[in-house]
């Protein structure tokens, strides 16, 4: 899969906006959705820091691999929904129009 269901829905959102010129709606999933991916870097964070305390078996190798991998995707994540959020706000001030 290559991309997930908020970044789909994040880019249907975009579409809308275009056509519209109504950039609340995208500001407001964008401003939801950073917090969240927030919380689950820190829920992964703590995932590794335990499992480091833990035997390294080759299990635990694994285990920790896919946790840096899924802390990988949450911060570009959330760099993703930042990089968005300043395009989206540029593209709307080069309009001028104010909201």
């Amino acid at each position: 899969m290559l991309a997930f269901p908020h970044t789909i829905r994040l880019v249907r959102i975009c579409n809308f906006w275009i056509t519209s010129s109504e950039i609340g709606p995208i500001l407001t999933l964008i401003e939801k959705k950073k917090p969240l991916s927030r919380k689950r870097m820190n829920q992964l964070t703590r995932r590794k820091l335990a499992l480091k305390k833990e035997s390294q078996s080759r299990e635990d190798l694994t285990s920790e691999l896919l946790v840096d991998a899924a802390l990988f995707h949450a911060e570009a994540d959330i760099r993703w929904l930042e990089l968005c959020e300043a395009k989206i706000r540029a593209a709307d001030r080069a309009t001028g129009e104010t909201r």
